[in-house]
């Protein structure tokens, strides 16, 4: 199988925070248009790994991509092929809803005009 055959592609990854190991040595990969779900008690590094794959976090070590991207020399093609939706309510409440969208756009790097455009554009209903 080629490279071109995974959808998702971890060589190696490992995340060290401090004195925790969250990941270590994870090696995956996934073919373009598989279902796959990643499943495992708390605390077992499930989080840090998809965090790790769309480039929220720099991992200590190892090589990953999305789609053929290289997700720490591509980041942005990498972000704009994914999506996450997380377990936990991604609303802060204690921010207004403007306050939000403005929030997870600088987290993704959305930044300028092209956050005001996004923003003013945006229904706000929450």
């Amino acid at each position: 199988m080629s490279q071109r055959d995974f959808g998702i592609e971890i060589l190696g990854l490992t995340k060290v925070y401090e004195d925790v190991k969250a990941v270590d040595n994870l090696t995956l990969s996934i073919k373009r248009s598989e279902l796959f779900g990643l499943l495992g008690p708390n605390g077992s590094g499930k989080t840090t790994t998809i965090n790790s794959l769309i480039g929220l976090v720099k991992p200590t070590d190892g090589r990953m991509s999305i789609g053929g991207h290289d997700v720490e020399k591509e980041t942005e093609k990498v972000r704009a092929i994914s999506g996450l939706s997380p377990q936990e309510t991604a609303v802060y409440p204690f921010l207004t809803g403007r306050e939000n969208i403005e929030l997870f756009g600088e987290l993704y790097s959305v930044s300028g005009r092209d956050l005001k455009s996004k923003v003013d554009c945006t229904r706000l209903a929450f």
